[in-house]
């Protein structure tokens, strides 16, 4: 069988959590000036700089997360992108020990399925419409909560054809 391989990048929708990160980061350094006006205090101004660092250099960029899925010929993984700059392996999986592979709204009523222990959520936040579950076999159940392209989903039905429910 020739060897296949797919990448997507799916963008998670994190709005509401950027801008009230940024309020109070923000609303901290505020209040951590204030007093080296008012009380002629320096130490706070140093502490107000390095809050302010830590905060926009370190904290918020951890917002702005990106998945990249990875098909390669029966395995799959996901790496976080965050802020477009640094990369971390989410995980990596053999679908060799998958279970099922099906639409998120369908997966409940599989019969079957154990209740999963650990459920990995890799989609961009927007709702149900286009998530898939991968549920494995292992000691967890794990289930991974994905939304796929169609040519990742073609990959896998074509490889996995009995797994693959949708």
């Amino acid at each position: 069988m020739e060897e296949q391989y797919f990448e997507q990048i799916v963008e998670k929708q994190n709005e509401r959590n950027i801008a009230f990160c940024r309020i109070a980061i923000v609303i901290v350094v505020v209040l951590l000036f204030l007093p080296a006006f008012l009380l002629g205090i320096s130490g706070f101004i140093l502490i107000a700089i390095v809050a302010g660092a830590v905060g926009f250099g370190f904290i918020l960029p951890r917002f702005y997360v990106e998945y990249e899925y990875l098909y390669m010929t029966g395995e799959f993984s996901v790496d976080r992108i965050y802020n477009k700059e640094s990369r971390k392996k989410a995980g990596n999986w053999e679908l060799t020990n998958m279970e099922v592979m099906a639409r998120a709204e369908d997966i409940d009523s599989l019969k079957g399925l154990p209740q999963p222990q650990a459920v990995l959520d890799f989609t961009s936040g927007r709702g149900d419409e286009g998530v898939y579950v991968i549920a494995m076999k292992d000691q967890k159940h794990t289930q991974i909560r994905i939304e796929p392209n169609e040519d990742i989903l073609k990959a896998i039905r074509q490889r996995f054809p009995r797994q693959a429910k949708y």
